[in-house]
């Protein structure tokens, strides 16, 4: 079969272990993928052929002399395991793969595409570490480049322990090198991250000058590869200036939970010119080596940056009778405020910090439960010319900032707050024809964003801290939106880090600081994962934290009684936290100890690992029977479990605890506590399976209900009472602090996750039928009184669009856009199926053929593609 020019398949968007020519990768062996592009309809992949090269040259004439596949009959586009030749580190690599389509007709090559290895190991890290845990340090070093048309490439690595603000600023002849303003992010003070930089165009004839700023052990190495083949290295060491300090005078709680609350700059003692050749550095001195400090002993490739992604003007700012002034940045967020100045030497301008404003219109520092001191940064001018300040090691929640001392009157552009968060975001979009419904998935959405800064946290402002019930409870919605899999990496690097030898893993990581024991928290070892292998298809990600899986899962039997009785006074601390009606502490831990059995047991099959596929298959069998044993109530005809609570039936029915024969049962004393309660009293576990089950049950109606219950115990009501732009911790903000002792966030992720993940899977339809999106299913939930609903969601294989909308009352427009290499069954109601039509645009004929239909709905299978499906008269 021949086809027409340019219509050919053709792979793009190449990635190497998941990044885009990516600069310091850590693995010996990367995987490789790519999607597919190219004209018609029921396109795929056959085969594929890839290339591996020491040189662009060799890459661009076909030459793979590091590797060469050779063509390998497949259809796989990611997950491709390189079996080259061994790679050295601090070395760019390039690459191009071609494909042969479902007629056996071989692509042109790819684009070429690169990746730079880093350090495989600690044992590859030969330079030294800077400290300097209670102050910020500034170090410099002056070298000479003869000649930069010598330089065949030049690659900068920067090392760091991590805590809860940014530890490094990188510089280069003056400039601050990336944008990465939050780096590592929290780690254990044995593990470092490490940044690439390629600085072959930073680099200038002559004296160069690299410099930085940190408040945490750094190490750094620059690689310079001459077109010779020689190379120089230069490394921390003995021959660096440090100045203490410099003009960061307070940074309190560096190395603790406080650090990054406050920064005070003083712009005075900034030495002007410190990180350019030929500075004066009479002042600075050879750097103190402290014995006792002893390098990391773990290292890893810093995958996923936190850098600012949207900055917001005030939409409101008033003054004060003393002079201050108030700023309404009209949107909670994570970040800081970038403010432009000019005024006279020494004048202070002081930020304070706050989620909400009190009564008398001033903000309420305690509203992030940290008023002494509050989360604030205090700038101290220069005083020769506009200056500009945007914090190097703060950052926090806010919407509201108090500002005092500023100079003058402030024009419209003096204030940015600046939001930052890990580089997640996607082409994955949702929409609808309620604006009360975009309302709350636009604030989902900006929840979890602003805890996702390097690690996922519970909340941006009080906390910032990696709560792992928080996580997986919102892992499937944030795997539909975001691009997760280099952040939950690195967060399950982490994860190894803090697992004891007995398997038990804390609440939360990394630098946990809570001793609480909770069995259902840590269970985001196996549940996350789980989402991140439903969403991606990534089975390396399974391999690797399997042996964490087993450990836990092994500890939860070691603390368990009766084969699943947990002690609520030492086993579960929390249980169905911030739920009105909860379920018991020990029926809910029961029910996750079967949850990840059940879990581990299928990851084992998926492994190839019969013995604990059966091992734990037949404990999880063993638990499920005895859960029931203890906590399924039958009673005069009707079912239900423990408490009889909407969380306690939510969580059996989700988790597939009800016996077939009680499933009808139970789930009809579900929807009768619905009823008598009149809005949803779960709290945020039970949350998590509340829609998901009523899903599952035939009734998206009654989900739709609470998505948009105006009521107490609805998003609606919370988000209108406080005019919230994100979700907040609790659906009863006014009583949590008596109920909790502290102000409730107004800013967590956690009550985001099913109905982020219901409006994606329901109300637009679109859900995985099998691991990774390879096989679709399009079917929209169409509630009375909404004339429409939209959705992408950006897979590996590309973009996956659904969009429905009504014209008139018996008619119905469906739009789709399948990627190439996947396909979907589409069901839509239909009381006619001879009332389906199908129509295309594009190129192409549209593959579509009827495959049933029960009266109510008709479905279709369709190839990859656009297409258009009109159902009525």
């Amino acid at each position: 079969m021949a086809h027409e020019i340019g219509t050919g398949l053709r792979p793009v968007r190449l990635t190497c272990d998941d990044c885009v020519d990516p600069i310091g990768i850590d693995s010996r062996q990367p995987l490789f993928g790519w999607r597919l592009e190219g004209a018609g309809r029921e396109r795929r992949q056959t085969a594929f052929r890839l290339l591996v090269s020491a040189s662009e040259a060799s890459a661009a004439a076909g030459i793979g002399d590091l590797w060469d596949s050779g063509p390998v009959a497949s259809d796989l586009q990611f997950g491709i395991r390189y079996e080259g030749a061994p790679l050295a580190c601090t070395t760019r690599y390039f690459w191009r793969a071609k494909v042969w389509d479902e007629a056996g007709q071989a692509s042109e090559w790819s684009g070429i595409a690169s990746f730079v290895t880093g350090f495989f190991g600690m044992e590859d890290w030969t330079a030294r570490w800077f400290d300097a845990t209670w102050d910020a340090l500034l170090a410099r070093r002056e070298f000479r480049i003869d000649g930069p048309e010598s330089i065949s490439e030049a690659f900068l690595f920067v090392a760091a322990i991590g805590g809860y603000a940014n530890s490094v600023q990188v510089r280069l002849n003056g400039h601050v090198l990336g944008d990465n303003v939050l780096f590592p992010g929290p780690t254990e003070f044995f593990r470092a991250r490490y940044l690439g930089f390629d600085v072959t165009s930073r680099l200038v004839p002559g004296p160069n000058t690299l410099g930085l700023v940190l408040t945490r052990r750094t190490s750094a190495i620059l690689v310079v590869r001459s077109r010779d083949g020689s190379v120089t290295r230069l490394e921390t060491d003995d021959s660096w200036q440090t100045l203490p300090k410099g003009p960061f005078v307070e940074l309190p709680g560096l190395g603790t939970f406080m650090a990054g609350r406050y920064e005070t700059f003083d712009a005075r003692g900034n030495p002007s010119g410190w990180d350019l050749p030929g500075f004066a550095a009479d002042a600075w001195k050879p750097h103190e080596w402290k014995g006792w400090w002893t390098a990391p002993i773990r290292l890893a490739y810093a995958r996923c940056g936190v850098r600012i992604a949207r900055t917001f003007r005030p939409v409101g700012l008033s003054r004060k009778d003393d002079g201050r002034l108030v700023a309404d940045f009209g949107q909670n967020l994570s970040g800081f405020v970038r403010m432009r100045c000019r005024g006279p030497r020494g004048t202070a301008v002081t930020i304070r910090y706050a989620e909400t404003l009190d009564g008398q219109g001033e903000i309420d520092p305690a509203s992030l439960a940290s008023d002494n001191p509050p989360y604030a940064t205090r700038y101290i001018l220069a005083g020769d010319g506009p200056e500009v300040y945007q914090p190097t090691f703060f950052y926090t929640g806010f919407r509201y900032v108090e500002i005092s001392g500023f100079p003058g009157e402030p024009g419209e552009s003096d204030f940015e707050a600046c939001f930052l968060h890990s580089d997640v975001e996607t082409g994955s979009r949702f929409e609808c024809g309620d604006p009360d419904v975009n309302r709350l998935a636009d604030c989902a959405a900006m929840s979890f964003l602003s805890n996702l800064v390097n690690i996922p946290t519970d909340c941006p402002g009080r906390e910032r801290r990696g709560w792992t019930a928080d996580a997986f409870t919102v892992s499937e919605a944030e795997c539909i939106r975001f691009d997760m899999l280099n952040l939950y990496r690195r967060w399950f690097d982490d994860c190894r880090d803090v697992q004891r030898k007995s398997g038990w893993i804390p609440v939360e990581f990394p630098l946990d600081t809570v001793r609480a024991i909770d069995v259902i928290w840590p269970c985001a070892c196996v549940l996350v994962p789980w989402d991140v292998y439903q969403a991606y298809g990534d089975i390396r990600f399974l391999e690797e934290q399997f042996d964490t899986m087993i450990g836990y899962v092994n500890f939860m039997g070691t603390v368990a009684r009766d084969l699943c009785r947990f002690s609520p006074d030492s086993c579960v601390s929390f249980g169905d936290w911030v739920s009105s009606d909860p379920a018991s502490k020990p029926f809910v831990a029961a029910v996750y100890y079967y949850a990840v059995l059940d879990r581990v047991s299928r990851i084992a099959g998926l492994l190839d690992r019969p013995a604990e596929r059966d091992r734990y298959g037949d404990l999880a069998r063993r638990v499920r029977a005895r859960i029931n044993d203890l906590h399924l109530r039958r009673e005069g005809g009707t079912a239900f479990y423990d408490n009889g609570s909407q969380s306690a039936n939510a969580h059996a029915l989700f988790f597939g605890l009800v016996p077939a024969g009680d499933r009808d049962a139970v789930a009809e004393s579900l929807l009768a506590r619905i009823r008598a309660d009149g809005t949803n009293t779960t709290g945020f576990l039970g949350l998590m399976c509340l829609l998901q089950v009523l899903a599952d049950i035939g009734r998206n109606d009654l989900a739709y209900a609470l998505v948009t219950n105006p009521n107490p115990g609805g998003w609606l009501h919370m988000v209108r009472k406080r005019d919230l732009t994100t979700l907040a911790e609790d659906f009863d903000v006014d009583t949590f602090a008596d109920r909790y002792l502290v102000p409730a966030s107004l800013n967590h992720a956690f009550l985001g996750g099913s109905l982020s993940a219901w409006l994606f899977r329901h109300l637009a339809g679109i859900q995985p039928r099998s691991p990774g999106y390879r096989e679709i299913s399009i079917r929209p939930y169409l509630p009375d009184g909404l004339d429409s609903a939209s959705a992408a969601i950006d897979t590996r294989y590309g973009i996956i669009a659904a969009s429905w909308r009504r014209l008139g009352p018996d008619r119905l427009v469906l739009d789709l856009d399948i990627p190439h290499g996947t396909t979907a069954v589409v069901t839509v109601p239909a009381a006619r199926p001879d009332r389906v039509t199908c129509r295309e645009f594009g190129a192409g004929d549209l593959a579509a053929r009827l495959a049933g239909c029960d009266g109510h709905t008709v479905s279709f299978r369709l190839g990859s593609g656009a297409c258009r499906l009109e159902v009525g008269p």
